[in-house]
């Protein structure tokens, strides 16, 4: 059972989203209150839920999890990440931009450089939040980082709805500062942390950009940004100390 199941309207498009406890759908409808629909039913193409342990085999007692359909794209221990990471998911679908792609990945940065990782590593990066914040560190709200493909950067700023900067929580500060970052690596899910080629980066990021397939632009511009970034493999069994010292030195000047 759902607490609610909201309509909202963004333009032409209309999405139905699922929202649970009651505190939290109340929250998703003050965020969204402008694009409310009455008398209209979508399916429910986005849920978002604080899960109990029953519901999972693995993870923290308390954990916000933001699905599309049934596929999972977030699980977090923080309610201000999941709510933002749903706001910037209706933003792929309603702002466009000439030259930003959109992929699901993880991202982390420092003061200069962005680090891009697989999104397996978001859970452990996000436990490793507090140590790398002490570096200097921010990690990207996951599930989409946004890439100038023109430039080769990460892009972030603050969630908007159809060009409306969106608040999600009173006095939140914990998002990374907005910005433009050079990638300093792109790590890919690998057996060993070395380098790798060229096809096999391009065989792991292609399906996570959020595209239309028929339009080649964002697709090709990823590939030109690929060529001129720095490639390796991760493991995702990397021990914690290792992972935090490689974001560290990719992520500086």
């Amino acid at each position: 059972m759902w607490a609610a199941s909201d309509t909202f309207s963004f333009g032409d498009l209309a999405v139905g989203i699922r929202s649970d406890p009651a505190a939290l759908a109340s929250r998703v409808r003050a965020i969204l209150s402008g694009h409310a629909v009455e008398g209209l039913s979508a399916p429910s193409n986005y849920s978002i839920r604080l899960e109990t342990p029953a519901a999972r085999t693995k993870g923290p007692p308390r954990a916000y999890a933001l699905y599309r359909g049934q596929c999972l794209l977030l699980r977090t221990r923080r309610r201000t990440r999941a709510l933002r990471a749903l706001v910037r998911c209706l933003s792929a679908h309603t702002d466009v931009r000439t030259g930003i792609v959109r992929v699901r990945h993880a991202a982390v940065v420092g003061r200069s450089r962005a680090v891009l990782l697989p999104p397996e590593l978001s859970w452990r990066l996000e436990a490793l939040e507090p140590r790398m914040r002490e570096e200097g560190l921010w990690l990207v709200d996951p599930p989409l980082v946004e890439i100038d493909t023109g430039s080769g950067e990460v892009v972030l700023a603050q969630p908007e709805l159809l060009g409306s900067p969106v608040a999600v929580e009173e006095g939140d500060e914990t998002s990374a500062p907005a910005g433009r970052y050079p990638i300093g690596e792109w790590a890919i899910l690998a057996a060993e942390d070395e380098p790798v080629p060229l096809e096999v980066a391009l065989a792991a990021v292609m399906p996570s950009v959020q595209a239309d397939m028929s339009d080649p632009a964002p697709f090709d511009g990823m590939l030109r940004t690929l060529r001129t970034t720095a490639l390796s493999g991760v493991r995702q069994a990397a021990g914690a100390a290792r992972l935090l010292d490689r974001i560290v030195g990719a992520s500086a000047d």
